[in-house]
C-alpha cells in the first residue's frame, strides 16, 4: 500500500512537471509579444511625430524661399509729416510687414502688421516728424524673417 501511494504521488508530480514548461512558455511568449507591440507602437508614433515636424519645417522654409518683396518708391511728405513707402510683393504668397524707421537724430518710428497680397503693390504711410537733412534708415521685416533695408535722405 505504501508503494501504491508513492506511485500515485510520482504520477501527479510528473503530470505537473510537464504542465509547468508549457504554461511558462506561453507566459513568456505572451510577455514578449506584448512588449514588442508596445515598442512597435511607440516607435511608430515617434516616427509619425518626427515626420510631421520635418514636413512642417520644410514648408516653412519653402515659404521663406518664395517670399519676395521690394521697396519700389519712398518719399517724405513734409506738409503731412508722413513717410510714404510703396512695397511691391512679387512673390507667390501674401506677406505681413513690420516697418521700422530710425532717424540720424535718434528718433524711431514704426508701422506694424502691414499686409501685402501676392503680386501686388501696397502703399504704406507712416507718421514721421524729421527735419530737413536727416538720414533715415528704413527696415522692412516680414514675419518669416526676411528683410529689406535702405536709407533715405530728407531734403
Amino acid at each position: 500500500m505504501n508503494n501504491g501511494g508513492l506511485l500515485m504521488f510520482n504520477t501527479k508530480f510528473r503530470l505537473r512537471k510537464g504542465f509547468s514548461p508549457v504554461i511558462s512558455s506561453m507566459i513568456l511568449t505572451s510577455a514578449v509579444i506584448i512588449i514588442g507591440s508596445i515598442l512597435w507602437a511607440y516607435s511608430r508614433s515617434a516616427t509619425v511625430v518626427m515626420t510631421n515636424s520635418y514636413v512642417d519645417e520644410t514648408f516653412m522654409t519653402l515659404d521663406n524661399l518664395i517670399e519676395r518683396f521690394t521697396i519700389e518708391k519712398i518719399y517724405y511728405n513734409d506738409t503731412d509729416k508722413k513717410m510714404i513707402l510703396y512695397v511691391y510683393n512679387y512673390g507667390d504668397i501674401p506677406i505681413t510687414l513690420d516697418i521700422y524707421i530710425n532717424s540720424s537724430n535718434g528718433s524711431g518710428f514704426s508701422s506694424l502688421d502691414n499686409n501685402v497680397d501676392q503680386q501686388s503693390l501696397q502703399r504704406v504711410e507712416i507718421p514721421v516728424d524729421v527735419s530737413s537733412g536727416s538720414i533715415l534708415s528704413i527696415k522692412c521685416h516680414t514675419r518669416r524673417s526676411n528683410d529689406v533695408v535702405t536709407k533715405y535722405y530728407v531734403l
